[in-house]
């Protein structure tokens, strides 16, 4: 058990492959890739990236997804669009989150993002969530902080089509490590 990180350069790319697993029986692992492009004189004039990801919740939910990287024409990372599929207990959802990341300079000052899940349940009926998250950097990097969700149920009750929406707001409490310790779950 544990986590393990591994970075490979070669001139032209660098890989960069992540697994970790934890003691409940769930793991998640993601390879990322960036490629660069170069001019006659050996300067760099492009960067494209991107990747997959997999993981196992430990309770019979398995997610994979492809992640895609767009990068500025400072050669910075400013934008990770993620796109995967969880299936599980019968449900299957399909999300799509985008991270942006924010420079001053070349420096990164901060981090925004969210997305939208759509959850198709075994009696046909639909959730779909959108959510917002927001961040803060602690001990040196950006971590999620919060996430605000609205997610709205479409089902059948008695036979009548029935909508419900739910509003909620998960803050989350790191440790000096950045490991998340707490969440906490407000809402309607």
């Amino acid at each position: 058990l544990g986590y393990e990180t591994v970075r490979a350069s070669g001139g032209q790319s660098e890989t960069s492959y992540s697994f970790n697993q934890k003691k409940d029986g769930s793991w998640e692992e993601q390879t990322i890739k960036a490629d660069r492009t170069f001019d006659g004189s050996g300067r760099v004039t492009g960067v494209t990236g991107g990747g997959t990801m997999a993981s196992y919740d430990g309770h019979g939910h398995t997610t994979t997804g492809v992640i895609e990287q767009t990068y500025n024409d400072r050669h910075q990372l400013v934008k990770t669009t993620t796109t995967s599929t969880t299936t599980g207990g019968g449900t299957t959802s399909k999300t799509v989150e985008t991270t942006n990341f924010i420079y001053r300079g070349t420096v990164l000052v901060g981090q925004t993002g969210g997305g939208r899940t759509v959850t198709t349940n075994p009696d046909g009926t639909a959730t779909v969530a959108e959510f917002t998250n927001t961040y803060e950097k602690r001990n040196g990097q950006f971590v999620v902080t919060s996430v605000h969700t609205v997610e709205t149920r479409n089902s059948v009750v008695d036979g009548m089509p029935r909508t419900t929406v739910q509003d909620t707001v998960k803050t989350l409490t790191y440790d000096k490590d950045n490991q998340v310790v707490a969440m906490e779950v407000k809402g309607t």
